[in-house]
């Protein structure tokens, strides 16, 4: 497996927003904008199970991703394979999620945003193994 890299993880510890690649039943790149943490190995995003990204994976696990530092400052682009995590076996979903909500939301949104990742029907985790980092 590939380690995070010091610094991919000094990106990753900024607040910056992710484009993430699947691709669609016809063969095309579909790229959407995520929030997204690390445990150091795997990459992390919450996702609704409906999404087009969501059904893109169920059908190819193949995916990539580029983080940008707006500031004029380094990137990094990664392709790997995603996979849909099962909140109900997964038993650090809890944790991942709290990570990303207090990443990206302000403390006032926290409880509000904690409730509505962990409690809506609709919500998943995917983790994202990379494979080779650009």
């Amino acid at each position: 497996m590939t380690k995070v890299s010091e610094r991919i993880e000094l990106l990753m510890n900024k607040k910056l927003v992710a484009s993430f690649v699947s691709i669609t039943e016809d063969g095309f790149p579909h790229i959407v904008p995520l929030w997204l943490v690390t445990d150091g190995e795997k990459l992390y995003f919450s996702a609704y199970d409906h999404s087009k990204k969501i059904r893109n994976l169920i059908a190819n696990q193949k995916s990539a991703l580029s983080v940008v530092d707006p500031s004029g400052g380094p990137y990094f682009s990664v392709y790997g394979t995603s996979k849909i995590l099962d909140k109900n076996n997964f038993d650090r979903y809890e944790v991942v999620i709290t990570k990303i909500v207090k990443k990206y939301l302000p403390v006032e949104k926290f409880e509000d945003g904690m409730n509505e990742r962990m409690n809506h029907p609709n919500r998943i985790l995917v983790e994202f193994t990379p494979i080779k980092y650009y």
